[in-house]
């Protein structure tokens, strides 16, 4: 393993890894992201770079697959984990947009 990556980094990732679509890659990735920053303010309440949570607030109840897979392995990882994986696919989402994948 490498610096940035822990056990709870590689949970985290390898579910980001197993649903990334490639016919849309920036999509998946987003999906990602925001559920990543949901998370940290619903759970955690922390609030991540570049996130603006909505006023309506996060949908525990009824969340999306994204914010729904990170709620069921939450005992795997810690925010810092979160942290990781968040500026990781925010670096991902940079070369996306850059190489024109975004919409």
């Amino acid at each position: 393993m490498s610096n940035l990556e822990s056990e709870g980094y590689n949970a985290i990732m390898g579910e980001v890894r197993l649903f990334d679509d490639p016919a849309d890659p920036w999509g998946s990735n987003i999906g990602w992201l925001f559920a990543l920053a949901d998370y940290m303010w619903a759970i955690e309440g922390q609030i991540l770079p570049g996130y603006h949570p909505s006023l309506m607030g996060v949908n525990l109840e009824d969340p999306n697959y994204e914010l729904g897979t990170l709620i069921n392995i939450s005992n795997e990882f810690t925010g810092d984990d979160v942290r990781r994986a968040y500026t990781i696919l925010k670096r991902r989402d940079s070369i996306l947009r850059v190489l024109g994948e975004n919409y």
